[in-house]
């Protein structure tokens, strides 16, 4: 297609043809109009015509080219309308010593054939394709100028004027006939350059439709409706030669399957082309991909496409890339998960190894807390216990990191008494506050109090963290730890009278690993991953967690956590005991392979009037539950010869046939969320985490044995 100035002499051109066209067809009709009386032509009005035809006629192909169907009819009817003025004129340069009356319903059939026959042609010109479209719209408009012109001549009535003046500059028949042929060969010019640029810019444009085609990627090549090869590029001849095939004229596509099979193609076997060679079919099977696979040059795509013409486009993509890629991601991501899961697996057994000696170490100094000792036993005891406390915290703390990052730390949404749960977080810190001499006072607003939608076991680690860590770094005043009500939800802070740090330090709080101090001489330990975790957490449940922090002042953290509120809180019975209340004489079996395990479990439930039977595997565990009748069963779920939760599976359904349930209760290393949920899965109906806690312990025996469809729906981890 032309552009630019090209396009404007293209117009300009097809203007001069198209008007001087009809002009020179009226002046030669004109011709053929015989009077009895002389006849000239003023030459001015004559020239005026032709103006008016090729101006007229311009500005109609011009409006008609706009590529909306709705310019058709207007440029139809400016070109009908130039033509009825260009004959109209010319029909007032006659000169003649008659005058002219007009038949005016002649005149309007007139203009009505000039604009019918303008229009339809343009509409026909647009719609039609093939061989009529270059038929039918050429004979249309010829018929609407045919038309006008001799129902306009009829419309003319001769009346004698012998009083009309001579007039000058006029032209006679002769000079008419001139006049005409000159337009005519000017129109024979126009028309020959319009050619020669027509196929200047059809020549252009195959050049660069050719230089296109070959400069493809892809390989594509052209068969006819007999499946014979007429056309191809470079890089479909390059594509085919990794098969040993030169494309030549004639070439058919099953003739290019079949070498292609026998040249090493692994898939799918030619047979399952035969499709190729059906034209038939063609167009069901167009656009369907096959992939031909030879182990020298990589993977090729071919696609075929079908014609409107009967014949079919093949396209050839080297895909090699595309796929060794594919595969370099699989195997990345395949080693990433791999990692993953040794991650996982390594943070699970590293857990398991860590929480089994403290289990023994915290284990036994409960128990040694409710014997009688000197006072500077009981400071000995203390110091051990917590130490394997503060081990137990750095412990879940990395645990709580690795949960987060792998994205298996979800969210348990239940009840909670916002009011509650942050009394119950300030009275575990009371004794803390009272050794240093600080004030712990929890502030509820009215607005706050009431039962709200929330995780509770998060909410309460995140406001133990930060309660905790504004003690530690507190040596005078207090801490207030604040529950108030925000449009997401609930909002709290903790606030603190303590060293407080610089804007600096503040941007460092809640990086992994990162401390205020971090120099050799710091006067405060810890990891540095508590206000990490916190920040996670709080990201977790959709909340935020910033901190506002004066040097020397103190500081404020302020935590939102989105919430819905349920209603008045329900006055519930405290939860916590460190006694087990049983009325009569329980039968425990427990299943615990470690030795240190054992006599902890011995030792804490020494206290409680039951009869205790320990075993050293899940197999053992199976055969005592089948063969003893027990009040309770604490499973390990890392034993030898059967897991804890295949042992359990075991014993579910063994009960399943006798119709007797005993309440089990896990007491593993392994509580993370994911864990649990494949031990209620198995039937346990209650997890208890390692180190036991024995307040913990009492507590989950209590409820799985008052009702254990209610314990399986909480966790004591």
């Amino acid at each position: 297609m032309a552009t630019g100035s090209a396009q404007v002499w293209l117009s300009l051109g097809t203007a001069l043809v198209a008007g001087g066209g009809v002009w020179a067809t009226h002046f030669v009709a004109m011709l053929a109009y015989s009077t009895d009386v002389p006849v000239g032509y003023d030459l001015v009005t004559t020239a005026l015509s032709l103006a008016v035809a090729v101006v007229g006629m311009g500005c109609g192909f011009a409006i008609a080219r706009l590529h909306n169907e709705r310019y058709l009819v207007p440029g139809g009817l400016v070109i009908g309308l130039s033509i009825v003025a260009m004959h109209f004129t010319g029909i007032a340069a006659i000169q003649s010593s008659f005058g002219i009356a007009w038949r005016w319903p002649y005149v309007v059939a007139s203009i009505v054939l000039a604009c019918a026959g303008a229009t339809t042609a343009l509409v026909a010109l647009r719609r039609l394709s093939g061989v009529a479209s270059w038929i039918l719209p050429p004979v249309l408009l010829v018929v609407g100028i045919v038309g006008l012109h001799f129902t306009a001549m009829a419309a003319i009535e001769l009346i004698p004027d012998l009083s009309r003046p001579a007039v000058e500059m006029v032209a006679n028949r002769m000079g008419l006939a001139t006049m005409t042929g000159a337009v005519a060969l000017l129109i024979i010019a126009a028309a020959g350059a319009l050619i020669l640029m027509e196929s200047h810019g059809r020549k252009a444009g195959l050049m660069n439709l050719e230089a296109a085609f070959q400069g493809m990627s892809a390989g594509m090549a052209m068969f006819d409706p007999a499946g014979r090869l007429v056309l191809w590029n470079e890089a479909y001849a390059r594509l085919l030669s990794n098969f040993g095939i030169v494309p030549a004229v004639g070439l058919g596509r099953y003739d290019l399957v079949r070498q292609a099979g026998s040249a090493g193609r692994t898939h799918p076997d030619p047979s399952d082309l035969h499709v190729w060679a059906k034209d038939a079919e063609a167009e069901r099977y167009a656009g369907e991909a096959q992939e031909w696979v030879t182990p020298a040059h990589g993977r090729i795509k071919a696609e075929l496409c079908a014609l409107p013409s009967g014949g079919t486009v093949t396209i050839l993509t080297d895909v090699s890339e595309a796929h060794a890629y594919a595969e370099a991601m699989a195997d990345a991501r395949d080693r990433a998960e791999a990692a993953s899961r040794a991650k996982s697996e390594f943070i699970a057994n590293m857990s398991h190894e860590i929480r089994t000696p403290l289990n023994g170490i915290l284990g036994m100094a409960q128990v040694m807390q409710r014997e009688e000792m000197s006072p500077s036993q009981q400071e000995r005891l203390q110091v051990v216990k917590e130490s394997g406390a503060a081990l137990l915290s750095i412990l879940n703390g990395v645990l709580d990191l690795a949960k987060v990052q792998a994205g298996k730390l979800l969210l348990e949404l239940d009840a909670v008494d916002a009011a509650g749960l942050a009394r119950t977080v300030g009275a575990a810190f009371q004794g803390e506050a009272a050794v240093k001499g600080l004030s712990l006072e929890v502030e509820v607003a009215p607005d706050a109090e009431g039962m709200w939608r929330a995780d509770p076991v998060r909410v309460r680690q995140v406001l133990s963290n930060l309660t905790g860590n504004a003690l530690k770094f507190t040596h005078e005043g207090g801490v207030r730890l604040i529950v108030g009500r925000c449009a997401e939800g609930l909002t709290f802070e903790v606030r603190d009278t303590g060293i407080g740090v610089s804007d600096d330090q503040a941007q460092m709080l809640f990086g992994r690993f990162e401390q205020a101090d971090t120099s050799t001489t710091r006067r405060y330990g810890g990891t540095g991953l508590g206000l990490a975790i916190c920040k996670e957490l709080a990201d977790l449940m959709g909340g935020t967690l910033a901190v506002d922090s004066t040097e020397g002042e103190g500081s404020r953290f302020s935590f939102t956590v989105p919430a819905e509120y349920l209603g008045p809180a329900v006055v519930t019975e405290m939860e916590g005991r460190s006694e087990l209340q049983e009325d009569r004489r329980l039968r425990i079996l427990a299943a615990e392979d470690n030795p240190t395990n054992q006599l902890v479990l011995r030792s804490l439930l020494a206290a409680v009037d039951c009869d205790l039977e320990i075993v050293g595997d899940g197999r053992q565990a199976v055969a005592a539950a089948k063969t003893g009748h027990f009040d309770l069963i604490l499973m390990d779920i890392q034993m030898p010869e059967i897991n804890g939760v295949e042992a359990t599976r075991a014993i579910r359904a063994h009960e399943a046939t006798i119709g007797r349930r005993t309440p089990i209760i896990a007491l593993s290393a392994n509580v993370m969320n994911h864990q649990v949920k494949e031990y209620a899965e198995a039937g346990i109906d209650h997890s208890v985490a390692k180190p036991i806690e024995l307040a913990k312990l009492f507590a989950a025996i209590e409820l799985v044995l008052a009702d254990p469809s209610q314990a399986r729906r909480s966790t004591a981890a």
